[in-house]
């Protein structure tokens, strides 16, 4: 029996490492712009921290207020006035247009119907 050879993948061949001549100067240079670089991270992520206290402590008080506000005890946030005149019934916008409403008869002053 006459088989072809078994396909074999040639061998890996890691590239050579290529060196990049870095003076001292540049790398001491790169180190500092690195640590100038994390000091306004760090400064940026502290600012954000005391931003979010903040914020959480505003929507605490904002919360706190509304439940006291809404429930039930005390008065209401409107300036209310009673009505001089109970018997009648009417509605006057801010603007000053008035409804008088329906006018509701009254036993005593509707007309009597004769039968002839």
């Amino acid at each position: 029996v006459n088989q072809p050879p078994a396909y074999q993948a040639p061998a890996f061949q890691a590239p050579a490492p290529q060196t990049q001549g870095v003076t001292k100067t540049e790398f001491e240079s790169y180190v500092k712009a690195n640590d100038a670089v994390m000091r306004n991270m760090q400064d940026q992520n502290q600012n954000l921290q005391n931003q979010m206290t903040n914020l959480t402590d505003m929507l605490s008080k904002f919360v706190n207020t509304n439940t006291a506000s809404s429930s039930g005890t005390g008065s209401l946030p409107s300036n209310t006035v009673t009505n001089p005149n109970e018997y009648l019934k009417g509605i006057t916008t801010r603007s000053g247009v008035a409804y008088q409403g329906p006018t509701i008869p009254t036993t005593s002053s509707s007309p009597k119907v004769v039968e002839r």
